[in-house]
């Protein structure tokens, strides 16, 4: 296999039946995709959304993937994956055998090549630790100097640099998408360094949109169009919120609807977290922006106003959780008996 045609490098997950775990946003659209070829299902994706347009192989492989495991009905919509809530969980189901790592290739003859990651891999070992700990640094520290170097031109005078400097924030994101990947790979079976890895991703990501929202406001103004209303410029926390509250909160609403008053306290740590999670994404998308100095007013208002709109769709099912709770609750009085009349009379 001749590297230099490796169009993908990364890592899947399967099931203890060995099925295919697919993220639930592709299962659905391959369910309902007419396309034939991995070329026409990653246009397809770039044209339904301008965001995507950068993860044309991202979204390619997967359809090379399925196609490799003999079509959809064979793979598993990661959705119905009970218990894969997040990295900690998934971890914990890779040592217990019901969900297997594998790395893959894909050439650019669609040929996969893949190897399952051994299961026994011992924990903690200094050389593992090593080994991942220079990958992540080289590459964090490679991923910040080309950001920089983008940030500081970002102020353009042509069409022709914008277009360059956004073709280079496009493969930048790919770059670190791919540096999480491989880090994943070799944190396995260390939690402390899968969280590494996923901070270091997410701190990434937000730096690098904050970037890209100051050269789209730029863009905008030296075109003579202006801020529009219409547009987000900052996407970071409207791409990242869903990921909580079509998950985590779809468990704690499924709870509210089995409630039972034992379940109170435990929902309320979990709508905490919850809150607690949604504040760490909208500190983020300011710490990002303030860095790498790209903070302005339309990012401020943009990252407070999905926040509160976040903050209020949690709020809605809280009350219904706290109007059960106060349903069940005694009501003053009603420990104490009236007096038996008749015995008051004798």
């Amino acid at each position: 296999m001749n590297d230099d045609n490796i169009i993908f490098e990364g890592h899947i997950f399967r099931d203890s039946a060995s099925r295919l775990i697919i993220p639930e946003d592709i299962y659905i659209a391959l369910e309902n995709t007419k396309s034939t070829t991995s070329y026409e299902f990653a246009m397809q994706m770039s044209k339904e959304d301008a965001k995507t347009a950068g993860n044309y192989n991202y979204y390619a492989s997967w359809f090379i993937l399925v196609k490799h495991d003999g079509g959809l009905k064979k793979c598993i919509n990661a959705a119905k994956v009970k218990g894969a809530k997040d990295s900690e969980a998934i971890n914990k189901m890779i040592e217990e055998g019901k969900i297997v790592l594998s790395q893959v290739k894909i050439n650019s003859a669609e040929e996969v090549f893949e190897s399952k990651l051994k299961t026994n891999k011992p924990l903690n070992q200094q050389d593992s630790h090593e080994e991942y700990q220079a990958y992540i640094d080289k590459e964090t520290k490679s991923i910040q100097s080309e950001l920089d170097n983008i940030r500081t031109n970002i102020a353009i005078k042509s069409e022709s640099e914008y277009n360059d400097l956004r073709y280079r924030l496009i493969e930048l994101k790919d770059k670190n998408y791919f540096v999480y990947s491989k880090a994943l790979g070799l944190s396995y079976g260390n939690e402390s360094l899968t969280k590494d890895a996923e901070t270091r991703y997410n701190v990434l990501i937000a730096k690098i949109d904050a970037v890209n929202g100051k050269l789209e406001l730029n863009h905008d103004e030296y075109t003579g169009k202006g801020i529009r209303k219409d547009k987000s410029y900052y996407t970071f926390s409207a791409e990242k919120y869903p990921t909580l509250t079509e998950t985590r909160l779809k468990d704690i609403v499924n709870d509210i609807r089995n409630y039972s008053e034992n379940d109170y306290v435990r929902i309320k740590t979990e709508f905490r977290d919850l809150y607690n999670d949604i504040y760490a994404i909208y500190q983020l998308a300011l710490n990002a922006a303030t860095e790498m100095d790209c903070m302005t007013k339309i990012l401020l208002d943009e990252a407070i106003g999905i926040y509160k709109a976040v903050v209020e769709t949690i709020g809605k099912h809280e009350a219904e959780l706290e109007r059960l709770h106060n349903k069940n609750k005694l009501y003053f009085g009603t420990l104490i008996k009236k007096p038996n009349s008749n015995k008051d009379n004798q």
